[in-house]
């Protein structure tokens, strides 16, 4: 009984919704662009906050694995 008072509990905690694919696909796309967790959370008020950070967090674990092999040199003269 107190698992289910719990769940019912972070349900409207959360705003009472779970984000949609297209929800997800928005929040990966600015967080591949480099936004940050907060501005991300700040942007969509309306999305549990654990689902962004969820999110955020695969799509940096991602990026952290290209990051190395992405080496740009420029020549300025």
């Amino acid at each position: 009984m107190i698992t289910l008072l719990a769940q019912v509990v972070v349900y409207f905690i959360n705003g009472g919704m779970k984000m949609k694919e297209q929800d997800r696909r928005a929040v990966e796309g600015l967080a591949r662009s480099g936004m940050d967790l907060d501005v991300l959370i700040g942007c969509f008020p309306s999305f549990p906050r654990d689902e962004v950070s969820d999110v955020y967090y695969d799509i940096q674990k991602l990026l952290r694995g290209f990051e190395d092999n992405l080496q740009v040199k420029v020549n300025c003269s």
